[in-house]
């Protein structure tokens, strides 16, 4: 009887390890954009504060968002780093982007030709692998 309880245990012990090795498409996304949204909002920001990119108001780190300029969760733009940018909670949800403001702003920062690049990125579909979505994520992290 003592065997049969330890292989017992160890199947479970390696059922374990394995799911620990598994990664799921919808958690390598959230940590892919976990990072990216980090980066987003630290890459412009100093001693901890922010500027969102539509009123240009400073914000803690903490406060700020990484909003998106064509809006939606579309994988084809969701980790391109021209179409998101820092943004406070009032821009980015109350206001539902700002675009008032964040268009003159894109427009200034990046001109038409990347505009329109963007706009026509929004129909592309794209489908990441896991594996892709790690790297994103690695890559992110290594800039913060």
């Amino acid at each position: 009887m003592e065997g049969y309880y330890l292989t017992k245990e160890r199947q479970n012990m390696k059922k374990k390890v394995l799911k620990k090795k598994t990664i799921t498409y919808a958690k390598a996304k959230r940590a892919a954009w976990k990072a990216f949204s980090l980066y987003i909002r630290t890459k412009d920001s100093f001693n901890g504060q922010a500027e969102c990119f539509s009123c240009g108001f400073i914000f803690p780190i903490k406060k700020i968002q990484a909003g998106h300029f064509i809006p939606g969760r579309r994988n084809s733009l969701l980790f391109d780093e021209r179409n998101c940018h820092a943004q406070c909670m009032r821009c980015n949800i109350f206001l539902k982007g700002n675009m008032l403001e964040y268009y003159p702003r894109m427009q200034e920062k990046y001109g038409l030709d990347v505009i329109e690049g963007l706009k026509n990125l929004n129909y592309v579909t794209k489908q990441y692998k896991v594996w892709e979505l790690i790297e994103i994520k690695e890559k992110y992290e290594s800039f913060t």
